[in-house]
């Protein structure tokens, strides 16, 4: 059973009328990131935005896209701390061994 994520991407997509051009693939891939990702925030990451959409906001903004006004919000307000990588290394964090 597909889950609601799966199911927003697939039908906001056109069927298939053919292989893609090559430039064009890592594009459509984007859009089935992006619709994955907008969909698991839901409403309620616009409305009550967390590290996830401030992050995604980032991205978007990052490849070129204008962030709308209620976007640019988000993008203010996000802490800063935020803006680092779950798996970026910590220049606070000494190994003494």
């Amino acid at each position: 059973m597909a889950n609601q994520a799966e199911t927003a991407v697939r039908d906001a997509l056109p069927p298939p009328s053919g292989p893609l051009p090559d430039p064009r693939l890592p594009l459509a891939l984007l859009a089935q990131i992006g619709g994955v990702v907008e969909t698991t925030m839901g409403p309620r990451g616009w409305r009550h935005p967390d590290v996830t959409t401030a992050r995604w906001l980032r991205y978007l903004v990052s490849v070129g896209y204008e962030p709308a006004d209620v976007e640019r919000l988000i993008l203010d307000h996000a802490n800063p701390d935020d803006h680092r990588s779950d798996d970026a290394e910590d220049p606070s964090d000494t190994d003494a061994g």
